[in-house]
């Protein structure tokens, strides 16, 4: 009986031990998921950055390099259905501009991967990055 029962136990330890690394394995499989996601997502908005810096019609007297935030709603198409600042810049007309410039670059590039596509898009902007 006495044997019995630690053969029982070495093999639910070994049972424990397995669903143990299977779980650390599917942590890691869904952690490098979510970081391809962030990365993928990350690309969509540096083209969505370059599609607005191509339309956009800066004001003179721009002091430093102010950054603002819009929330950017897309229909599936990825046409621009609305934009709301959500942080201003500090300067009005500079928010005016780049909501402008959101606008007219409808429709928006679409993301390399399709899965990462998203309705409602934030943005932070800033006009004299680079990307």
């Amino acid at each position: 009986v006495q044997a019995q029962m630690h053969k029982q136990l070495a093999a639910e330890q070994q049972q424990i031990g397995a669903q143990r690394q299977e779980a650390e394995l599917n942590a890691l499989l869904a952690s490098e998921a979510a970081a391809a996601r962030i990365k993928a997502l990350a690309a969509w908005a540096d083209k969505i950055r370059t599609a607005i810096r191509r339309k956009i019609v800066l004001p003179l007297n721009i002091q430093g390099n102010p950054e603002a935030q819009f929330q950017i709603v897309l229909l599936p198409t990825a046409e621009v259905l609305s934009v709301r600042v959500e942080k201003s810049s500090g300067n009005s007309l500079l928010d005016d501009a780049i909501v402008r410039a959101i606008r007219n670059s409808s429709p928006l590039p679409k993301p390399e991967d399709p899965g990462v596509f998203e309705r409602r898009i934030d943005l932070t902007y800033r006009p004299f990055d680079q990307r």
